[in-house]
């Protein structure tokens, strides 16, 4: 059994300790079910069984974990993308597009860039409750704070619930007291709309070099359940994208590849 405590981001201040149960299985959930009721202040049962969770006050929240592997595990790394591509039997163009989307990079820079990309807390591979939950909270903000003052104490005591109750679902080693709506749709529900395409990214490409498969690329494409096809570059589609991105996208450098756009359209 793994345990763990600590101040997120610090790992040199954790607690942490591996007891071995041999083949006691039972004792081992047993002392899991302890410990979660010790820092949750609820009991596990309820939550094993219905997700049925209330959040006391000094404990701990759990992040609900989905079964796989996160795509910054599970995806490629830079060097494995070459040989990948090399072995796939798909049109270069379509290949080089899904080299971005099964890399490992491109993911653990976005986690970064929202101060998310935590080894020991996989948010890229959250449950559909959990993020569901996420959502919920958000809507409830917007019905919150069109009642509530935009200045002053209660205004403050708002704004500190509404960060707390943001960053104990979604931890960062950043945190920080929003305010005002712009900040949410700027940095909280385009952050969250990110985490969730991760999930869906970790889901699609699981164990990426999975010991049986010959062209990993491929075999993403087939999970993609469409087809793609490049746009040609005379077409007013290309003309129409182009003039998009170049008024709303920023490339993206992970170290000495610039990553820019990219046209293909489904």
């Amino acid at each position: 059994l793994f345990y763990k405590k600590g101040p997120i981001g610090h790992d040199q201040m954790a607690e942490e300790r591996v007891e071995d149960f041999g083949n006691c299985v039972n004792d081992a959930i047993k002392e899991f079910a302890r410990l979660f009721e010790e820092v949750t202040g609820n009991e596990f049962e309820p939550w094993e069984r219905e997700k049925k969770f209330e959040k006391k006050s000094m404990k701990m929240y759990p992040l609900d974990m989905d079964v796989g592997f996160d795509v910054r595990h599970g995806g490629a790394a830079l060097r494995q993308l070459g040989a990948a591509a090399a072995h796939c039997k798909l049109d270069p163009a379509i290949s080089f597009l899904l080299k971005q989307l099964c890399g490992q990079e491109i993911y653990r820079y976005a986690l970064t860039e929202m101060a998310q990309d935590l080894p020991d807390l996989p948010v890229g591979m959250l449950t559909d409750l959990h993020l569901k939950r996420g959502e919920e909270v958000l809507l409830e903000w917007i019905r919150d704070a069109e009642a509530a003052p935009e200045s002053g104490p209660a205004a403050d005591a708002l704004w500190i619930e509404i960060s707390n109750k943001w960053f104990t679902l979604f931890p960062t080693t950043r945190p920080y007291i929003m305010r005002g709506f712009e900040q949410i749709a700027d940095n909280v529900a385009s952050g969250f709309e990110t985490i969730r395409d991760i999930n869906v990214a970790s889901h699609l490409i699981g164990d990426m070099f999975d010991s049986t498969l010959d062209d990993p690329l491929s075999e993403c494409y087939k999970k993609l359940g469409c087809s793609i096809n490049s746009v040609p570059e005379d077409s007013e589609d290309y003309k129409m994208i182009v003039k998009y991105l170049e008024k709303t996208y920023e490339p993206v450098k992970v170290d000495d590849v610039v990553i820019c756009r990219t046209l293909l359209c489904f």
